[in-house]
């Protein structure tokens, strides 16, 4: 089971139960996400056990803490909407092999060089939509999603959290690092969802339980 990091500020609608099938619903659409960036860079990628976090804004230095790692390098944050709302944010760690994964996704060296955050972008759609998709398809809901961006090129991720265009004040964090050793290729993901989606969130997941 998932152990929360941040016990004290959890609602207590986060109970063990809801939990556990939390953290196999994105185990499992991780694993095709994984699975279908895998498939494209001919190399495994490999995944940690997906990490909740109960987050408030004033708090995010509790957060920080809290996580297994706090990389810092290139951030993209994509959005989600529909049923469920909030943002995706990777953070892709210096030291990453810009030729290497650009070559795996069929740009030249000459694109690869001139276009590096083009394969981000298109990395963070394989790997957060493939996710999120994969959750919608298990609690029978829609996400759609925004059009990912580059926001920060060398910060940590906690950071991009205080950023004032962020309106939110609490929220679930669920944090996921992913790996492809051939590139040297480290990375973090932390969905994002405020406060005010958990519920839906938690009554989707009560089905499932019935």
């Amino acid at each position: 089971m998932t152990q929360n990091s941040l016990i004290a500020n959890e609602p207590n609608e986060l109970n063990e139960l809801r939990q556990d099938a939390l953290q196999e619903i994105f185990n499992i659409s991780m694993g095709q996400a994984a699975d279908s960036l895998a498939s494209l860079v001919n190399d495994r990628v490999h995944l940690s056990v997906p990490q909740m976090h109960w987050v408030e804004k004033s708090r995010v230095q509790d957060l920080k803490a809290a996580m297994k790692r706090v990389p810092k390098g290139a951030i993209i944050c994509q959005p989600f909407f529909g049923y469920l709302k909030g943002e995706i944010l990777v953070c892709y760690e210096q030291g990453t092999q810009y030729e290497v994964i650009g070559q795996s996704l069929a740009y030249s060296r000459v694109d690869t060089q001139r276009w590096q955050h083009e394969l981000l972008l298109e990395i963070t759609n394989i790997l957060g939509g493939a996710c999120l998709r994969g959750v919608a398809e298990q609690l029978n809901i829609r996400i759609d999603f925004g059009a990912p961006a580059l926001i920060d090129r060398h910060n940590d991720v906690t950071a991009i959290l205080l950023n004032p265009s962020s309106v939110w004040v609490k929220a679930l964090m669920m944090e996921i690092g992913f790996s492809v050793q051939t590139m040297s290729m480290t990375s973090d993901i932390l969905i994002c969802m405020p406060e005010h989606y958990i519920d839906k969130l938690f009554s989707c997941i009560d089905l499932l339980l019935e």
